[in-house]
């Protein structure tokens, strides 16, 4: 179930196709001051990440921490991502264009913060780590560059 406001928040930032700093701040403060508390504003919370690219760093340090609080604190069992959580979660975030750094990071720290992890989490957070070294690696490492 979601909010009606963070429903609102999401069409409004959807319809201006950006996340400004006073939106993490109302997000943060009014909208959800105690956190996630349904899968439903996860997976919607994943949308936006994924939909909006002019977003602050804010946003990115509010998005983890709701994530990993909610993944690792608020869903049951507490402290442990199961096979089922993992799979929920990997599937949403790496629907549509795969996942943000956002995302990435967010998975990165439920398996650091939690107690137990199940390996589709961890190889998840592992592909992600290799995806980007991928993207920001030369397109030929060994060449050398041509002499003029």
């Amino acid at each position: 179930m979601i909010k009606t406001s963070l429903h609102a928040f999401a069409e409004r930032t959807l319809d201006a196709a950006k996340i400004s700093s006073n939106d993490v701040r109302e997000l943060a403060t009014r909208i959800l001051p105690h956190d996630i508390m349904h899968r439903d504003e996860a997976d919607l919370l994943i949308a936006l990440d994924r939909m909006i690219d002019d977003k602050p760093t804010a946003w990115d340090d509010l998005f983890v921490r709701l994530i990993v609080d909610f993944v690792v604190w608020s869903m049951r069992p507490t402290g442990r991502v199961n096979a089922d959580i993992a799979a929920w979660l990997t599937t949403s975030l790496a629907a549509g264009n795969g996942p943000t750094e956002a995302g990435v990071a967010a998975a990165l720290e439920i398996v650091r913060e939690a107690e137990q992890v199940d390996e589709a989490l961890v190889s998840f957070v592992l592909q992600g780590a290799q995806d980007k070294r991928r993207i920001n690696a030369p397109l030929h490492p060994h060449r050398q560059p041509r002499a003029a």
